[in-house]
Formats: structure tokens, sequence, C-alpha cells
């Protein structure tokens, strides 16, 4: 029994009209749910990593993984207590989840190394190289064939990245290889998603990962404190090297905004992994690109050249092409 028939009323027409929507046969459709959980958590993601870069260095690295994943894994709890669900925060297949979870660790320490030595679309563009790793990794690892069109697709996407960085005009700076290998454990860690955590809940590998994020912070904060690294090399990686500082008020606000936000996005993008390929969700991820290039415009006023504008139009296209390039309902071959 649905919720109109439920109620027994007839709710507003707004909300009539979205439950048509989601009634739709292709709306119910997994590839189309992870496609939409994808653009969903980039968009968040995003906004996210661009209120990162833009804090005034109050907080380390280390100490912001601790904070935010701290205010993550207390939101998710309390989600998970009141929708009845505590029992699904616990993993069906734990070393899954913990491999899961220490990519995605990687991931972010690798990323948020590079981000205040990069301008934002370039580090998501070195990062969004991570459909490339996503169909090697599915050839060598799980021996599943990639279709031409689907290599199609990726090249598409590469392609739009490489006229992001544009690496015949420049010399490509050295911080764009962390980008490189956060994509990497990112393309790992979605192949794992799909493969050995295809069953579990989103509570679980939502709140696995912050924990791990959590122990990341905090290891990565005692290491500087026990080890401080030279004055020379925290004024040359100030976010990377700085330990734990006594915050104030609007920080912990900031850090406990940031909290919602990874919770949202850690949830979106496991579901996304779980219900589509990854090669499909890697494409759509690349629009995590435009949504970096809004914000870098919006909060640190970068000015695009007529290249970049057709760099994210090639991104964007490669997008289109997943979305139109489906196999038949049966082999859900892209």
């Amino acid at each position: 029994m649905t919720w109109i028939d439920q109620t027994q009323k007839t709710p507003p027409y707004g909300l009539q009209r979205a439950w048509q929507i989601l009634r739709v046969p292709g709306f119910r459709d997994p590839q189309t749910q992870g496609i939409l959980c994808i653009l969903g958590a980039v968009a968040l993601l995003s906004l996210s990593d661009a209120i990162v870069k833009a804090q005034d260095g109050s907080v380390g690295l280390g100490q912001l993984l601790f904070l935010r994943s701290g205010f993550a894994l207390v939101i998710i709890f309390i989600a998970a207590f009141l929708s009845g669900r505590l029992s699904a925060l616990w993993p069906q297949n734990a070393k899954a989840v913990a491999v899961r979870s220490l990519c995605l660790g990687g991931m972010w320490l690798s990323y948020y190394a590079s981000l205040p030595l990069l301008p934002l679309p370039v580090a998501a563009a070195g990062f969004y190289t991570s459909p490339f790793f996503m169909a090697l990794f599915t050839v060598l690892l799980t021996r599943e064939k990639v279709g031409a069109n689907r290599w199609l697709i990726v090249l598409c996407g590469i392609g739009g990245v490489l006229l992001m960085l544009r690496p015949t005009e420049s010399e490509i700076p050295w911080p764009i290889g962390l980008a490189v290998l956060a994509a990497a454990l990112y393309a790992l860690a979605a192949l794992v998603t799909r493969g050995g955590c295809r069953h579990e809940s989103v509570w679980s590998l939502a709140f696995c990962l912050n924990w791990v994020l959590v122990l990341l912070g905090a290891g990565l904060s005692a290491g500087l404190w026990a080890f401080p690294p030279p004055d020379t090399w925290q004024d040359a990686a100030p976010f990377l090297l700085t330990g734990w500082r006594q915050v104030d008020g609007p920080t912990l606000l900031l850090m406990l905004g940031l909290g919602v936000l990874l919770a949202l996005i850690c949830g979106g993008v496991a579901k996304a992994y779980q219900s589509a390929p990854a090669p499909v969700v890697g494409v759509f991820d690349n629009f995590y690109v435009i949504f970096a290039g809004f914000w870098a415009v919006v909060l640190f006023s970068q000015q695009f050249e007529l290249l970049d504008y057709a760099a994210i139009a090639i991104i964007s296209l490669s997008g289109g092409l997943a979305a139109f390039s489906r196999g038949s309902a049966s082999g859900r071959k892209l």
C-alpha cells in the first residue's frame, strides 16, 4: 500500500507530481538511481571541498578530518537510532568494508593535501581521472569485459580532463600527482563497493568510513604533535602539517556543517556504487569538475578561458553518452 493509499487523501499537486515521477519505471531502474545519487553526492562534495579550501587555516588536515567525521558519526548514529536501524550500522562483510574505508580514507588524505596547492578546478580535473582507473581496474581485477561504448565514454571524459589541465601549455604542477593518487584509490574503493559491499547497508558503509577518517585524523594529529616538522616544512604546507589547535565556536559550527554534508555524501556515494556499474558512476563523477568550477567562480573569483568551458562541455557530453548508451535490461551493459 502506498503513502497515497494510506492517507486516502489527495496530496498537494507538487507531491503528487513527484510521486508520479518516482513511479516511472525508469526512475526505479538501479542504474538511474545510481546516477541520480552520484550527481547529488558530487554536488554536495564540491561545496564541501570549496569550503575546506576557503577556510582560514584555523585547523589542519588531521584536525579537520577528526572533527568533521566525528560530527558525521554522531549524525549517522542519531539518524539510525530514530529510524530504528541501529543494527544496520554493523557491516556484514567486515573485511570488504574495511578495505573500502581505508581506500577512501587514503583518498581524502591525498586529495585534501593537494587542495591548498592547486586551483580547485585543476585539483578536480586531476582527481577525475578516476573513470580511467575504474575501467582499467575492472579489466585487471574483476576480469569483467568493458565494451567499446564504455571505453569511448571514459576516453571522452579523460579528454575533457586533459583539456582542463592543458599539459602542453605549461608544466603540470607536482601536487597534481596527489590528486591522481586519490583518483586511483577512489576507483579501487568503487570496485570494492560494488563487488564486496553490494549487500551492505548504506548506514554501515557511511558509519565505518567515518570511523576510519576519525582514526586517520587522530593519528595524523598525534604524529605531528609527537614529531613536529621543521618550521620551513610547516610554512610550505601549513594545512597538511599543522597539528591540533584550539578552535572557537564558529569553527566548530563550520565543522558541524561539514559533518552534515559528509554524512549525506557518504550515503549517496555508497548507494550509487551499489546500484550502477562503477564505470557508469565514474563518468557522472566527472560532473564534480563542473560544480567545482562554479564554486571557483563564486568563492575564489577565478576566471575561465574558452578552453576551460570546452573542457566542461566535453565532460558533460561524456555524462550524456552514459545516460543514452544503455544496453538490454537483462545485461545492463553500457
